[in-house]
């Protein structure tokens, strides 16, 4: 396959991998708004262990490392938790 073929196709994918972030980020806000609505704090560690945890099974059943996966979520993970805590404005 051609140089610039393959290149498009990792175009494709980085496209995806943005998408699948957006779309955790709506259901972050969501669940940050029933929390926020119940009175409830945000952070939940057991939960942020149990999400860690998934992702590197499932990182290692793809033969990804995972010390490199659980390094993505971890900062996806704070990044949203920063977000919906207020202390990021929107356009950053």
């Amino acid at each position: 396959m051609p140089l610039e073929e393959i290149r498009k196709k990792l175009d494709s994918v980085d496209k995806k991998i943005i998408d699948m972030i957006a779309a955790r980020m709506e259901l972050v806000k969501e669940i940050s708004q029933i929390k926020k609505d119940k009175n409830m704090p945000l952070y939940d560690k057991e939960r942020e262990k149990e999400v860690l945890k998934n992702i590197k099974l499932y990182a290692e059943e793809q033969g990804i490392d995972t010390t490199f996966i659980e390094d993505v979520f971890k900062l996806v993970i704070f990044y949203m938790r920063q977000k919906y805590e207020g202390n990021i404005d929107e356009g950053e």
